[in-house]
Formats: structure tokens, C-alpha cells, sequence
């Protein structure tokens, strides 16, 4: 980066306030549900539920609420953010963007964006709703399965993905050879997101942060209780070709921030360790039709997914289980079925705990 640092006092102090309070606002608001996913498709929400589904099923729902939280915190937040950016015109290239379950993890081209409004609507629909709605979607089929419809499995093949419905089923040795096939989300990723440093130039500021992302898989000894498996951690690159390491492995990002003479910012650029995002070709006719065509895939997905929950909600299995009823958000109705019960029907453990005596 090839500028002065900025010595101005009082500018500096202008800066300094604006960036410290946008990027407070994205860590408490928008990481707390970004941590839970890689932004390779193989390593969604999905990942997650499966993975409290084998392993840890008895705090699976109190989970699900969390990321519900997670995701309403981080469509607020975005809509607080906002202050910070010219209602004009602001040019953004997004580069973290998540690549969703229907695309080929090398047509992860960055996103621009001439305005932070329609990268708002972008980042909702894709970066948070996708998520938390394909997780709660799938969620939605386990617990209520008479809602499916034969349309599932159509969704299912346009997303690469097998079904999941019997996993918690297999004995464990049958499960460890999906462990790593990406059309069963066996691979959960926790990613650590810190800011490292902030810099303040003449012309930009610029916000350091360091991503570790950690994939969480179990170990491939013999197994009799999947609830006692032992866990591993490897991480995985986000670039191409993607390796797996077994040694920490942290990713750079740097974040260009521009302002106007109002002090909002006017170009926010998310560059890869050294790399210049801008001057990656991705404002080709082709690549502008891509993301259009992107969006109106996710909001395709988005509505089947609400369709699904929606369907969900309308099944006893949700609506007389307080706990069910509460992550819908459908008002509880008295059953003389408990709880537990209800979330053992669901979740068929009996028939794990079968296979795995």
C-alpha cells in the first residue's frame, strides 16, 4: 500500500471514529453467524446440523435457536451500517462472498456494487438468509417429514446434494466413508475472524483481518458411540485449488475504505493478502449477467426453503412442541405429548443408539 499515513488530527480522529464503530458493528452483529460456515459450499449451516444431529443431538435445538439469534442480529446490523456509507454512490467489490450449494466452487468470482443499498440486498439475501434459511429448511423436513414435497428432490439435485434423512441411522463405520463427500455436509467449519489492525492513510483506511478457518471433522478410529467420537481440526484454504492442511493456516484479508469530503465512505474494496481486487476482470457484460442470474437463483431457493418452513409450521410435530414452536415462530398449542418425545420422534435416536450397541 503505497501511501502517507495520515497525520491530520483532526481528520485522523474523524476517520478513526467512523471506521472503529462500522467494523465494531460487523463483529458483533455480522461475524457471530459468519463464524459458523467456510465460504466453499461444502461447508455451509447444513455441515452444522448434521453435525449436532450424530453428534451432539441433545443440544441440537438450543443450537438452532442460537443461529436463528445470530442470523436476526446480523440482518439488523446490516441495516445500522448503513450511516456509514454515501446514499449516492459507493463502490463496492465483495470477494468473501459464500459460495452457494448449486455453484462450482471456481465460479466464486468477487461481486460489485455501485451503491451500498444494492449490496445490502445482496449480502441479506445471500449471505445470511441463504444460510440460515437452507439450515432451517432442512431442519424443518427432519422434524416434520409429512410436509416434503416431491420438489425436494429436484432442489436437492440442483444443489449437488445427497439426502441426509437416514445418516443418524448408519452404523459408524458406514458413516466415516460420507465423511468427506461433499453431498452429505459432513465437514463443519469454525472460522476465527479478528481485526488485526486499523491504518489510516491519506487517501484510505485500511481494516487488516485474519481469518482461521477450521474444519471439524471426527478421527478415523473405530467408533462404537458417535456421541464420544473424538474430533480433529484441519483447515482449508478459500483459494484455489483449496488444500486441506493439517497445520494452522490463516488467511489475510485487507479492506480499503475511500471517503468523501462528508466523511462517508465512498469505495469499500475487500482485497486477498497483496492482491489488488480491482484490478481482477469482473465487469464484463458476462460477469454482470452472472450476478444478476445469482441472485434470482438465491431468491429461488430462499422462497422454496420458506415455502418448506412455512409447510413445517403447519405440522403438529411443530406447533404443539414449545421448543419447535418458538424457532418457527408459530404459537404453541397444548399436547399431551412431551417435549421429548416429540424431539425423540423426530430425531430417531432409538434406532442410532440400535445400530451403534
Amino acid at each position: 500500500m503505497k501511501s502517507t499515513i495520515l497525520t491530520d488530527e483532526t481528520l485522523l480522529k474523524e476517520r478513526s471514529l467512523v471506521v472503529e464503530k462500522l467494523w465494531q458493528a460487523i463483529e458483533t452483529g455480522i461475524f457471530p453467524l459468519q463464524k459458523f460456515s467456510h465460504v466453499l459450499k461444502e461447508h455451509d449451516l447444513n455441515c452444522w446440523l448434521n453435525f449436532y444431529r450424530l453428534f451432539r443431538p441433545d443440544d441440537l435445538g438450543e443450537f438452532m435457536e442460537f443461529l436463528k439469534q445470530n442470523a436476526n442480529r446480523a440482518k439488523k446490523t446490516l441495516d445500522e451500517i448503513d450511516e456509514y456509507f454515501s446514499s449516492e454512490s459507493c463502490e463496492i467489490i465483495y470477494g468473501e462472498r459464500h459460495v452457494q450449494s448449486w455453484e462450482w466452487n471456481t465460479a466464486a468470482i468477487p461481486f460489485s456494487f455501485s451503491n451500498f443499498r444494492d449490496f445490502g440486498r445482496f449480502f441479506e439475501k445471500s449471505e445470511i438468509q441463504f444460510l440460515w434459511l437452507s439450515c432451517l429448511g432442512e431442519y424443518s423436513g427432519l422434524l416434520a417429514p409429512e410436509t416434503r414435497t416431491s420438489k425436494n428432490s429436484f432442489i436437492r439435485k440442483l444443489q449437488f446434494r445427497a439426502s441426509d434423512e437416514r445418516l443418524t441411522e448408519m452404523s459408524p463405520r458406514q458413516l466415516s466413508s460420507f465423511v468427506e463427500d461433499d453431498r452429505h455436509r459432513l465437514m463443519p467449519c469454525f472460522t476465527n475472524i479478528k481485526v488485526e489492525r486499523i491504518d489510516h492513510y491519506t487517501d484510505s483506511s485500511v481494516v487488516t483481518l485474519l481469518l482461521d478457518r477450521r474444519l471439524i471433522l471426527p478421527t478415523r478410529a473405530p467408533i462404537n458411540n458417535l456421541q464420544e467420537a473424538e474430533m480433529k481440526t484441519y483447515w482449508r484454504d478459500s483459494n484455489t485449488p483449496h488444500h486441506i492442511f493439517k497445520e494452522p493456516h490463516i488467511e489475510k484479508l485487507r479492506i480499503v475504505h475511500k471517503f468523501d469530503a462528508a466523511g462517508k465512505i465512498v469505495q469499500w474494496h475487500w482485497h486477498y493478502e497483496d492482491n489488488d481486487i480491482s484490478e481482477l476482470p469482473i465487469s464484463s457484460p458476462i460477469d454482470k449477467l452472472y450476478q444478476k442470474i445469482h441472485l434470482k437463483i438465491t431468491n429461488f431457493l430462499n422462497e422454496h426453503n420458506e415455502e418448506k418452513i412455512e409447510r413445517a409450521r403447519r405440522s403438529p410435530q411443530i406447533y404443539q412442541n414449545e421448543e419447535f414452536s418458538r424457532l418457527f415462530d408459530t404459537d404453541p398449542k397444548l399436547s399431551t405429548v412431551s417435549k421429548a418425545e416429540t424431539f425423540d420422534k423426530a430425531q430417531r435416536p432409538k434406532s442410532l443408539v440400535d445400530k451403534l450397541s
